[in-house]
């Protein structure tokens, strides 16, 4: 659609139904406009709508209701009634001025991603926001009540979920403290499973960041093998009750290993179950400091089973926190080998015979045996001096030879990245 030309039927098209929209929104105020004129233009590489409406009085109308107007014909997927445009809600401006305030919030829902869901015209959007913008609403309504406007949502691909970004508007003059927002957020969030109030939908709580402030929460990432159960597709399934019934285990495991220890554990999350017999994967939240990673996995490790009726059995060699394995003795070991070597006074009558070489020694026997003697004695000591005075009487001289094998274990390093949160708008649908 050429956005340029305001003479191309495309443009006058879409004009022509938002002037009929934003005219018709006027039906039921006691001012009506006699003219309403739409325009478009290029902001920031997203299309800027302005509509001007000229009415026939010298009266001023409040911005604020201007925008209750407005909002009324905005859908819960934030396009504007039946134009085909999908507004920025916390753009809407009314002569300039923005009557409402607005705090944005972020966080990750546990559900894989897929490009549908960046389209706020696919039914995917429409079906993940309506669970978890409309419970977010239920939440944030049941403190400041009709104080909460609008909530405009998108979603983009954050590995291994979907990081939710939200633009919560409320009335201005409702006052807001981020602090007791977060909260209420948090404690909607159903433990082990990290339901999201009522939506069916499981979020990460620890990656909540409110009018941009992230939480301030220190994680570590625990991977723990549990050997006596096998894994299943069911645990790649969080609805199945397998899913359910084996995350509930391991967090009150954890939990009662970890909390009697460190009272600032404020969340643990259960992110994933992997083949091998069952891994698993979570995340330990404390408030400010988190404790040493070797003393965590101690913790964690020292009992062949976690805490509780179900008696999982964990392999510590398997076992990470924050990619710190335990310690593998590094081990050397030493081989003697039986060589005898017959160390002879060169032939007078052949001076230039080559000696036989000695394997082990990896060179030729060219110098005497005393020679021999103070050579070994300068590498090996006083110890080996006395031996070889033993051997050297007999003419025969043994020498092991020392083999090592370092042995470094491998080490996993797992990590959690979240990239800053930024969103782009773009207006969707039309002809």
């Amino acid at each position: 659609m050429s956005m340029n030309d305001t003479t191309s039927p495309e443009y006058l098209d879409l004009s022509n139904r938002i002037n009929q929209e934003v005219q018709s929104m006027f039906s039921s105020y006691s001012v009506k406009p006699v003219s309403v004129m739409t325009t478009f233009s290029n902001v920031s590489g997203v299309v800027g709508v302005t509509s001007i409406a000229s009415f026939n009085t010298t009266s001023l109308i409040p911005p604020v209701d201007v925008f209750n107007l407005l909002r009324a014909k905005i859908d819960n997927n934030s396009q504007l009634a039946s134009t085909g445009v999908y507004v920025k809600d916390s753009s809407i401006a009314i002569d300039g001025t923005k009557p409402y305030n607005v705090v944005p919030l972020a966080m990750n829902i546990n559900t894989p991603f897929n490009a549908a869901l960046a389209n706020r015209s696919s039914a995917d959007y429409s079906a993940l926001n309506s669970k978890y913008a409309g419970e977010l609403k239920n939440i944030l309504q049941s403190k400041y009540g009709p104080n909460v406007l609008l909530l405009d949502t998108t979603f983009s691909d954050s590995p291994p979920g979907v990081l939710s970004s939200t633009d919560v508007i409320f009335s201005s003059d409702t006052i807001v403290s981020n602090t007791e927002l977060r909260s209420l957020i948090e404690n909607a969030t159903t433990f082990p499973e990290q339901t999201f109030g009522g939506s069916g939908l499981t979020v990460d709580v620890t990656t909540l960041s409110v009018a941009g402030n992230p939480s301030n929460y220190i994680t570590q990432f625990i991977t723990l093998r549990i050997l006596n159960r096998n894994f299943t597709s069911d645990l790649t399934n969080i609805s199945s009750d397998a899913y359910k019934n084996l995350t509930k285990d391991v967090w009150k495991g954890i939990n009662d290993v970890l909390k009697p220890k460190h009272n600032n554990l404020q969340y643990i999350l259960i992110k994933k179950f992997r083949p091998g017999s069952v891994l698993v994967d979570s995340t330990a939240a404390y408030a400010n400091t988190a404790p040493d990673a070797k003393i965590a996995l101690s913790e964690l490790t020292s009992n062949i089973f976690l805490p509780g009726d179900s008696k999982l059995q964990l392999d510590p060699t398997a076992s990470s926190v924050d990619g710190v394995t335990p310690t593998t003795t590094t081990t050397a070991t030493t081989t003697a080998i039986s060589t005898a070597t017959t160390i002879s006074k060169p032939s007078t009558a052949s001076p230039t015979t080559a000696q036989s070489c000695n394997p082990q020694l990896q060179r030729c026997q060219s110098v005497p045996a005393w020679g021999i003697a103070i050579i070994i004695l300068g590498i090996v000591g006083i110890p080996a001096l006395i031996l070889l005075s033993v051997l050297g009487a007999k003419g025969h001289l043994k020498l092991p030879k020392l083999t090592s094998y370092d042995f470094k274990p491998n080490q996993f390093k797992f990590g959690e990245g979240y990239d800053a949160v930024g969103t782009r708008y773009n207006y969707q649908g039309g002809p």
